[in-house]
């Protein structure tokens, strides 16, 4: 299980704030929307690392049937010795009270525990992320910051490879839609680069 605080900055950044000074009420409710969504959080996550190579249609990760297509991905990991493909969420129930206070008419109330809860889920994927660093420095790598499918021309339809490859729905509970877009929605999925050195085969499962 994965520790969460509770990032109140950045939940002030998903909201839109840029430094303006809150009224007592807003404070209050923010509070209390971050208080809820850490007793409804559930974070996970799970991730595996894989070898390489290219191919003429992308970066091809050996075992798996999954290639890393676009320009931008191959950049991120060109000269990559391996890579780890990982999947964190913070689970439904923010979900469904975000969609309980939409329903009651608390709009306000419901905005705000979605953007805890984006919060949240990037505070937990951050974590994670720093675990599969260490795992990397242990076996003589280094990381770079993850790239998640959707960004620039890394095509968002990656998902529906990752996660049966992750066993996510089993593992975490995540499930895709027609759209490639997951329940939970507060998940995330991405691939982490290993570069430089060399390093044994173990450790690299979680």
């Amino acid at each position: 299980m994965i520790k969460l605080d509770g990032n109140r900055k950045e939940a002030l950044r998903y909201l839109g704030y840029k430094g303006q000074i809150l009224n007592a009420q807003t404070e209050e409710q923010l509070d209390l929307c971050l208080k809820e969504g850490l007793s409804l959080a559930a974070p996970r996550g799970v991730y595996h690392v894989f070898d390489i190579e290219k191919t003429d249609k992308g970066l091809s990760l050996i075992g798996t049937d999954l290639t890393l297509e676009g320009e931008n991905i191959g950049r991120y990991l060109d000269g990559a010795k391996k890579c780890a493909v990982m999947a964190v969420t913070v689970g439904i129930a923010i979900d469904r009270a975000v969609i309980k206070y939409e329903k009651s008419g608390e709009i306000t109330k419901a905005l705000m525990l979605d953007c805890v809860a984006t919060a949240l889920v990037e505070e937990a994927a951050d974590k994670f992320n720093a675990e599969i660093d260490e795992n990397a420095r242990e076996n003589r790598f280094v990381t770079r910051t993850r790239f998640s499918p959707g960004y620039g021309d890394f095509p968002l339809d990656t998902q529906r490879k990752i996660i049966p490859l992750l066993d996510c729905e089993r593992r975490l509970g995540i499930i895709l839609n027609s759209e490639c877009l997951m329940t939970p929605r507060k998940s995330v999925t991405a691939v982490i680069g290993f570069f430089e050195g060399e390093g044994n085969e173990n450790g690299f499962e979680k």
